[in-house]
């Protein structure tokens, strides 16, 4: 009889999530190039600065949304079975009719989860302050043998170098909670980086906040949750010379809006990716914690 993989629940939603990734990609790939951000240049003849302003195309397709929450779902539940699977390891009455009858026993099954925190312990009973060591292990691995604890612990963003509120798990949490309560957010369009070909050949590459000061000068502007339509990008001048003709590249993306708490302002692929890689991780660490 073939042996049964323990963590296979897990690993199929992770395919379905790198599935859905990589949809939602060629959707927004597809999406900017029927209807590109687009540039329009104005010159001030007294100052001789050249203008350009925001062209937007289309607004984002509220589907998207939609799939960034079944993506995060999909993580989350990921971990969750891990944790599950260990409480019926460590407490087998899980898996029989008594938790029908047991009251308490039930409610504790309804707790069970993968416990993500910020902070693994509140000396200070700092109100709406959770940690690990209290609400983690008291609530949520009550079930769960207490020898794994140290492997969930191991995960926790505030442990070694994962990050704090940065941790893409952390993130994943978060928005997790959100997407249960409301649709997810996007900007309209997020400025990614601008390419100036000025006359005599030379090409300048800006990034975030970054200046030019030069016989040849510029200035770009990256307005803060993306822009709108009509939005100054960059400005720029040719010091010493009448207008001239500049060519400009244009590079956008889509990010998450500022009511996604910690994953505000992040490119939406590329956040989704480094959660799917975390969690991916994550799942092939508990193969030790299950009994061959």
């Amino acid at each position: 009889m073939a042996q049964v993989d323990p963590l296979a629940g897990p690993l199929s939603r992770l395919r379905v999530t790198y599935q859905e990734i990589n949809s939602l990609e060629r959707a927004i790939d597809a999406a900017c190039k029927v209807d590109p951000c687009t540039l329009s240049y104005e010159f001030d003849p007294n100052e001789r600065w050249h203008i350009c302003r925001a062209k937007i195309g289309k607004s984002n397709d509220p589907i998207w949304g939609i799939t960034v929450g079944e993506i995060l779902h999909n993580l989350r539940a990921a971990l969750d079975e891990i944790a599950w699977k260990l409480a019926c390891i460590y407490t087998p009455a899980l898996l029989t009719p008594q938790i029908l009858s047991d009251h308490k026993l039930a409610q504790h099954a309804r707790q069970i989860q993968f416990p993500i925190f910020l902070h693994a312990d509140n000396p200070g009973n700092k109100r709406g302050v959770s940690a690990f060591n209290v609400t983690g292990t008291k609530l949520h691995l009550r079930l769960i043998d207490p020898s794994h604890r140290a492997l969930f612990e191991r995960h926790q963003p505030y442990s070694g170098n994962n990050g704090g509120e940065r941790d893409p798990l952390w993130i994943l949490k978060e928005m997790n909670d959100t997407d249960k309560h409301r649709l997810i957010h996007f900007t309209g369009v997020a400025l990614r980086d601008l390419r100036y070909s000025l006359p005599d050949g030379k090409t300048m590459t800006l990034g975030e906040g970054a200046m030019i000061d030069s016989v040849k000068s510029g200035r770009w502007q990256n307005p803060p949750g993306g822009f709108v339509d009509g939005a100054e990008l960059c400005r720029f001048r040719n010091d010493g010379e009448a207008e001239v003709q500049v060519k400009i590249d244009l590079a956008t993306e889509i990010r998450f809006d500022k009511s996604c708490g910690p994953g505000a302002g992040l490119h939406v692929i590329r956040a989704l990716g480094l959660m799917h890689n975390r969690v991916g991780k994550i799942v092939e660490s508990f193969y030790p914690a299950f009994p061959i």
